[in-house]
């Protein structure tokens, strides 16, 4: 049985979110936690540069320099990413879910094709975390040269420190997720909460917080950081068909 109520909120433009240079160095550092930790901090405190670190193994290091913002679904396979690319497990984030709707979108509803496609980028994940948006705070952090997620993520990771992350949309096509709400326990509450949440005075809330999803609310106009998506190449989706089953 479908929840009590579900309304569509906001909508999320799937994208990748990668970190380019900056000021303050980040040391590549293939020696333990302890002692990269260690040098990283004396370094600071002896010549005021600011300075992180991030632990990789000699390969991963020389693969990381030199590689350009990805701009396609292709781009994610390069083998120079090998365990570069932070992304979410599908079977716990809505964000993986829908990049993994987006491949068989892409290939005509094939659902083998889009296993395919993630066994293909498997070699080249870094780990398969519980929550989506953590993959632009590993970008972020260079612990990962680039972050699926849904835009707003990504945005609000550059607006929390993180100034040189890069939003960047495939160009074959990217999904997009409508948000939902939904309430069984109390029908009287669960009902007001919804139409609450799809006013415009609730839908004005999102940037107080960083959060520039598009609104729902055709009275409510998009943030300037709000992903255009008269810009952004979408591929059709049927909302229904990709939900995933119960």
């Amino acid at each position: 049985m479908r929840p009590l109520a579900i309304a569509l909120v906001a909508v999320l433009l799937a994208a990748g979110c990668s970190a380019q240079r900056r000021d303050k160095i980040t040391v590549a550092c293939g020696a333990s936690e302890r002692w990269c930790s260690m040098m990283v901090k004396r370094f600071s405190d002896a010549t005021g540069v600011e300075a992180d670190f991030v632990r990789l193994s000699s390969g991963e290091a020389l693969a990381r320099r030199g590689l350009k913002p990805v701009r396609s679904w292709t781009d994610l396979l390069d083998e120079r990413l090998r365990g570069g690319v932070a992304i979410a497990h599908p079977a716990t984030s809505g964000t993986a879910y829908t990049a993994l709707w987006t491949q068989a979108l892409l290939n005509g509803g094939d659902q083998d094709a889009a296993l395919a496609y993630m066994r293909r980028l498997h070699p080249n994940v870094l780990r398969y975390n519980a929550s989506g948006s953590a993959a632009a705070v590993q970008a972020a952090k260079e612990e990962a040269a680039v972050g699926i997620v849904f835009s707003p993520d990504c945005v609000a990771a550059r607006e929390q420190g993180y100034p040189n992350l890069e939003v960047t949309f495939p160009q074959e096509g990217t999904g997009y997720e409508l948000g939902g709400l939904a309430g069984a326990h109390n029908p009287a509450g669960a009902r007001t909460y919804v139409d609450w949440a799809l006013s415009g005075a609730s839908q004005r809330l999102g940037p107080l917080v960083q959060f520039y999803a598009l609104p729902t609310n055709t009275e409510v106009p998009a943030h300037s950081k709000a992903a255009d998506p008269a810009a952004v190449k979408l591929v059709p989706c049927d909302v229904e068909a990709a939900e995933p089953p119960a």
